[in-house]
């Protein structure tokens, strides 16, 4: 019996010094494989993460391009992970990258979207509009053939009309992102020229009062970009009250009325919308506060059943 299982074991060996040598072979190889992927493969692989928006990945797959790399051409890569940064919430960081990159290399076609993704952060992100403000300048300024140029000069035109309400500034730079517009060839009935224009429209009508509605009517749009729906209803209603001769009062009351809706105070909204239609029959606004009147009475009457089944 003793002999058996040393014969049956004597048999196993064979098969157990190939798995032994087998996986000795996969250990030795498997780096070598690692190691072997290129930089085309890398840089494939990293956009691929980027379309797919894994940010964290994308960053660590361009890391080890550039690190295995120094030299390579695809230094679009450093873009990336600042861009990757931003995309993960490391804003500072970011930043940094994407500045580095626009330092490094001034004549890529990259570094004008660097300097708009920075200026875009400060903006949207960051709330630092004085430096969103340098970062546009910068792209519209060195770089004016490039795509971003044009949306550039036009968010540093709505900085300075919404949050520095310096409007006469803000006229003269969308004139100057038409200005760029033309030089790049684009026709008047490009969306970046239509916009400006509806801007500086916007501007010259509202200069009344020596723009003392158009500001504070910035103010409510900004706290409504904060999702603070009183605060804005209520500096809406100080244009209403202290300003009824102004150009821009159906402008307010329109967003009052959104506003009012928002917070579900649909009753209030309802009895506002039927206000402005009475007052403001040929406003630019009057079919959207048709529908938000029949929605408004919709959404009332389904609350008041609520709350009558909820007191029976």
């Amino acid at each position: 019996m003793k002999n058996v299982n040393m014969e049956i074991s004597r048999d196993k060996l064979p098969r157990l010094i190939f798995i032994f040598l087998i996986l000795i072979l996969f250990l030795r190889v498997t780096p070598v494989l690692a190691k072997s992927e290129s930089q085309t493969e890398l840089w494939e692989k990293g956009n691929s993460y980027c379309l797919q928006a894994k940010w964290r990945s994308a960053i660590a797959t361009f890391d080890k391009l550039l690190k295995k790399y120094p030299n390579t051409t695809y230094v679009e890569a450093y873009f990336w992970i600042g861009y990757s940064y931003i995309q993960i919430g490391k804003y500072q960081e970011g930043i940094s990258r994407l500045y580095n990159f626009a330092r490094k290399y001034p004549s890529n076609n990259y570094t004008p979207q660097a300097l708009f993704k920075i200026g875009e952060t400060y903006e949207t992100k960051l709330k630092k509009y004085d430096r969103a403000m340098s970062a546009y300048g910068d792209v519209a300024k060195r770089y004016p053939g490039s795509a971003v140029s044009v949306p550039a000069a036009q968010n540093q035109a709505l900085i300075l009309q919404q949050r520095k309400k310096d409007y006469k500034s803000a006229e003269k730079v969308l004139a100057k992102s038409k200005q760029i517009a033309a030089n790049q060839g684009l026709s008047t009935g490009n969306i970046y020229i239509g916009r400006a224009n509806r801007r500086m429209k916007f501007i010259r009508e509202n200069s009344d009062y020596n723009y003392k509605p158009l500001s504070l009517f910035m103010d409510g749009i900004s706290l409504e970009e904060d999702r603070r729906w009183n605060e804005a209803a209520g500096v809406y209603s100080i244009i209403l009250k202290k300003y009824p001769g102004a150009n821009i009062v159906d402008d307010a009351l329109y967003r009052r009325i959104r506003c009012l809706v928002r917070m579900k105070k649909y009753s209030k909204a309802k009895k506002e919308a039927k206000s402005f239609l009475k007052d403001y029959p040929s406003s630019k606004y009057k079919n959207n506060v048709q529908w938000i009147l029949k929605e408004a009475v919709k959404k009332s009457e389904f609350l008041q059943r609520r709350l009558r089944l909820y007191f029976v």
